[in-house]
């Protein structure tokens, strides 16, 4: 699995993590069984996609140390050769440079081992002349292998690059695919399980723990008359230097996080909704702002009578 699509998988598995910890008060919620049983299963089919590809990433793996010992071989069995007649004319600079053996950058990252490798054989392709017993096939005969050995470097990601754009690599749609249901179980945490909703926004992200974000403010947008939750409100938060926009979730849900100490004002604006402005909202590090908002249906204006 490449590094993009592991660390979007780990969210996920975190995500899964956090189901299981929080079962009970969650299975308690009439949406949640069927949803948690459908993440699940798309959990274990990208499972199941992520070993087949990590099986092609551990044939190329052997191929790789096959190919690299062929390159220590070589590179080396010619750079002992060298070195004997490095050591016996008077150019001390030429010996130095011959005189450490190949396998001690075998502990380098496996791009480094190459350029470490093609940079001995560089020192005798250039000193041929002085090097006697050194000859061009010999350089040639290296060349081959430490090309043979980076190409193998590039194999897994060749082969999964390949899959992707052919269409046949079924994991970026199936990450899609859990993440439409991870968003409905974000939905029921924020709206039934508001203690834990930081919790869980820590959780899903993804990078973590690298990158972690605070959750500042979180508004609810509901209708005034009856309740409904409203998605797509546009809300707007500014402290007069930086500004901020976010839309409501289908379950009525607005979040802002890593929002610096100052005072806001939030304005909530949607469609057939009158406009409101809510100003000197206090933010800080310590406390969660909540906001719960109710918005008023624009009422159609009445005709003047005769």
């Amino acid at each position: 699995m490449l590094a993009t699509y592991q660390q979007h998988f780990l969210m996920l598995l975190r995500a899964q993590a956090f189901c299981v910890k929080y079962n009970i008060p969650l299975s308690l919620l009439q949406e949640y069984p069927q949803l948690i049983v459908a993440f699940n299963l798309i959990l274990n089919k990208i499972q199941a996609a992520k070993s087949i590809n990590e099986t092609d990433i551990t044939h190329f793996a052997t191929n790789k140390e096959i190919l690299q010992k062929v390159m220590f071989d070589l590179v080396y069995k010619y750079q002992r050769r060298a070195r004997v007649f490095a050591r016996n004319i008077p150019d001390n600079n030429l010996y130095a440079s011959l005189k450490h053996p190949i396998s001690y950058i075998s502990n380098n990252a496996d791009d480094v081992v190459a350029d470490k490798s093609e940079e001995i054989k560089n020192i005798m392709k250039n000193n041929l002349l002085k090097l006697l017993n050194i000859e061009n096939s010999m350089i040639l005969e290296m060349e081959a292998a430490i090309t043979a050995y980076r190409a193998e470097l590039l194999s897994p990601k060749i082969a999964i690059e390949a899959r992707k754009s052919l269409g046949t690599d079924p994991i970026p749609d199936l990450l899609k695919e859990a993440d439409l249901y991870k968003i409905d179980i974000d939905d029921l945490v924020h709206s039934y399980l508001p203690d834990n909703a930081q919790e869980w926004d820590d959780t899903t992200i993804i990078g973590k723990p690298t990158g972690v974000r605070h959750q500042s403010a979180i508004l609810h947008i509901t209708d005034a008359l009856t309740g409904v939750v409203l998605a797509n409100a546009t809300c707007t938060a500014t402290n007069g230097i930086d500004t901020f926009v976010e839309k409501s979730s289908r379950s009525g849900w607005v979040r802002f996080y890593n929002l610096e100490t100052d005072n806001y004002t939030f304005t909530l604006e949607r469609k057939s909704n009158i406009t409101v402005t809510l100003t000197n909202i206090g933010v800080d590090d310590i406390k969660l702002v909540k906001l719960e908002v109710k918005l008023q249906k624009i009422q159609p204006s009445t005709p003047p009578t005769e």
